[in-house]
């Protein structure tokens, strides 16, 4: 585990370097902590939150060419200020989620087993493999290192089997092919050869991008409106920002004619929709 800066994560591609207001209101630690082997950013319990919400206004920023040199400060109530053409806007930031913050937390298990095992797979000095779970919707209460541990010792025991499998190809084991321990965890997994040069890679998908509804954005405006009233100071204006994301099907979702066409209500100034895709939408307001 190592510490490097967290913005050159972004840097590419959101200029964080140059948006970020880092001796703000709230402070933004100049670091966060950094896997390089597994190639994950992994913030404190009390990081990722203001990481959560910087990230989502950064992308917010890339996305509409009228913020293009506007700085972001992190706050509280509101969550920032977006410092633009002489003027601050408060933005309140809240992430979208089919199935709520119990979906999310499930997404979050799953990525850390998944990060698990492919680091025990290395250190165990097992050649690089390509691993797709199929997970179960349901899934037991199982501790991240003991599920983790369960489907690299199931794995290795196919490592032989692999050897044997046409480099171009991959092969998947489900049904009985996989031991109760494991039918618990993921209804089948396929596995496949890493070109060479090609990083290994634990992963699992779901099979598409859902729309996103306008009565689920409204519900969301309005859980944010209860919030807002007390707030002393919204600047020049207040606006809101609903964010999803690509990482799981929770939050995996896309916007619509029909979301764009809506009409929603609600105390923002502004209301700023980015899917899971990065497209964004300013969603018309009564």
């Amino acid at each position: 585990m190592t510490s490097v800066a967290w913005r050159d994560w972004l840097a590419e591609r959101l200029r964080p370097d140059e948006r970020l207001i880092f001796d703000g209101a709230k402070t933004i630690p100049p670091s966060l902590r950094y896997c390089a082997s597994c190639g994950y950013w992994l913030p404190s319990s009390g990081e990722r939150r203001q990481t959560d919400e910087l990230i989502a206004a950064l992308r917010l920023a890339a996305a509409v060419p009228e913020f293009a040199n506007c700085r972001i400060e992190h706050s509280d109530k509101p969550d920032v200020h977006i410092h633009l053409g002489g003027r601050v806007y408060g933005l309140e930031i809240t992430r979208i989620a089919r199935g709520g913050e119990d979906a999310i937390g499930h997404a979050q298990w799953r990525h850390a087993v998944e990060r698990s095992a492919r680091l025990q797979m290395r250190s165990r000095g097992n050649p690089p493999v390509w691993v797709s779970l199929h997970w179960l919707h349901a899934l037991p209460r199982t501790d991240v290192s003991v599920a983790s541990q369960l489907l690299v010792a199931f794995v290795e025991q196919q490592l032989d089997r692999l050897s044997n499998v046409d480099a171009r190809f991959m092969f998947n084991l489900s049904g009985r092919d996989l031991p109760d321990s494991i039918a618990r965890l993921v209804s089948s997994i396929t596995m496949a050869h890493v070109p060479h040069g090609k990083d290994d890679n634990w992963t699992s998908g779901f099979s598409n991008n859902p729309d996103v509804q306008p009565d689920e954005l409204q519900e969301k405006i309005d859980d944010k409106a209860t919030k807002v009233g007390g707030y002393v100071s919204k600047g020049d204006g207040l606006w809101l920002l609903i964010y999803g994301e690509s990482s799981n099907a929770a939050q995996a979702l896309d916007i619509t004619d029909e979301a764009r066409a809506a009409v929603y209500s609600g105390p923002f100034d502004r209301i700023y929709f980015v899917d899971c895709m990065d497209r964004v939408a300013q969603l018309r307001l009564t």
